[in-house]
């Protein structure tokens, strides 16, 4: 049964699964992270900044192209098949259960992050945004990511 065990965790722990990880990933970089600082990183890290087409692709292209691959493949994705055999329907809904397990624990932990934080809702969302070392600025009310 190893080969259908393979094709079941192929099919839905290595597609859909990783892509919404690099969605999340771009998100948090472009945006909460900010462009600007990552350009900067890289600056300091290979002697120039990045141009203003890559600037534009990991703010808005990557993040769009990502959410649209994410749901078309959620959307598309048909009955599990290897070879001439078909999965039953309760292989189908493991293999959701084995994605979905990776999945659901983004905003499973963003919400969590959000309800621990102190403060009114607009400086529990800069908290959750803002890296633990510039907590003190939330506090003082200079927020970047709010700018």
């Amino acid at each position: 049964g190893g080969i259908y065990v393979l094709t079941l965790l192929d099919k839905y722990a290595a597609g859909t699964s990783i892509l919404f990880g690099v969605l999340i990933e771009a998100i948090g970089v472009s945006w909460f992270y900010g462009v600007d600082r990552f350009s900067e990183d890289i600056e300091r890290m290979m002697g120039f900044k990045p141009g203003l087409y890559w600037r534009l692709c990991w703010k808005f292209v990557s993040p769009v192209f990502l959410l649209f691959v994410v749901i078309a493949s959620t959307l598309t994705s048909g009955g599990l098949k290897y070879d001439d055999y078909t999965f039953p329907y309760w292989a189908n809904l493991l293999g959701w259960g084995v994605a979905m397990s990776s999945m659901l624990f983004v905003p499973f932990y963003a919400i969590y992050k959000f309800f621990s934080v102190p403060g009114t809702f607009k400086e529990k969302i800069a908290y959750c945004i803002t890296p633990e070392h510039e907590h003190h600025m939330v506090a003082s009310g200079n927020v970047r990511q709010f700018k």
